[in-house]
């Protein structure tokens, strides 16, 4: 079980330790040699910059290590091709961004983020909070709060009757991996949500995702600013379980068959 901040940087280290750089990064990425005379690869940076925004959260820098946690995911995504890896070096940038955007006052975007580096790997479930002091204590007490429970009888679903679905207010466009695009992984991306009685996303689950963590977060990353116009029940708005879907496809591959 993970149970403070440093046993979550720790336990993701190990994961990371077990994967080979190369297969993290774009496929011009050099090959590695022995540890004691290879150069630092890509993905020992990103630890070693994941490490700095542990620090950055420690000493309250919320805004330091939001701006931080925010450019390493970006470069994480660019850069890693293979569909099966990536995940952890993800969800700890996600948990961190998550800590982070709690110092900022955004409980509802570190909710999300929290969510996604959680479906990336599953032991963040366990993880103390409150070692992060007053915001990670905070964090976990609005997260106990806000999610309505997928098993709870008064979430309704899109096709129960005296429900009228939740409609599409606004969306934007996910943005395609390029490592992802180059390497031409593409596909449908499916995700079941909860459209709050507020027209907000919360708690996603990935039931479909040909290019893995990468995708998965890319994907996330727009449905986290789509907006609803509720579902309604006998009139009121309700909490409504649905799914959602992207196509990444791109011009320069084939379709998938």
């Amino acid at each position: 079980m993970l149970r403070t901040h440093r046993t979550l940087a720790l336990g993701c280290l190990l994961l990371f330790s077990l994967t080979t750089p190369t297969t993290l990064m774009a496929r011009n990425e050099a090959t590695p040699v022995a540890a004691s005379t290879r150069q630092p690869s890509a993905l020992d940076r990103w630890i070693e910059r994941l490490q700095a925004v542990d620090q950055m959260l420690m000493k309250g820098d919320y805004e330091k290590a939001y701006r931080q946690s925010n450019a390493l995911l970006a470069t994480m995504t660019a850069r890693i091709v293979d569909p099966n890896r990536g995940a952890s070096v993800l969800a700890l940038a996600s948990a961190f961004r998550a800590v982070a955007e709690a110092g900022r006052g955004n409980e509802t975007d570190a909710a999300w983020d929290l969510a996604v580096a959680r479906l990336f790997v599953s032991g963040l479930d366990n993880v103390d909070l409150e070692k992060y002091g007053d915001i990670g204590q905070q964090l976990a007490t609005h997260l106990e709060r806000a999610k309505p429970s997928r098993d709870d009888p008064q979430l309704a679903h899109w096709d129960d009757e005296n429900v009228r679905p939740a409609k599409s207010l606004y969306s934007v466009a996910a943005e395609f991996p390029a490592g992802l695009a180059d390497a031409c992984v593409q596909g449908v991306f499916i995700a079941n949500i909860i459209v709050g009685r507020d027209g907000v996303p919360q708690q996603p689950v990935v039931l479909l995702s040909p290019g893995g963590a990468v995708m998965s977060y890319a994907a996330l990353q727009a449905i986290r600013q789509w907006r609803f116009k509720p579902a309604r029940q006998d009139g009121e708005p309700v909490d409504l379980v649905m799914n959602v879907s992207i196509n990444f496809q791109t011009p320069e591959c084939p379709r998938n068959p």
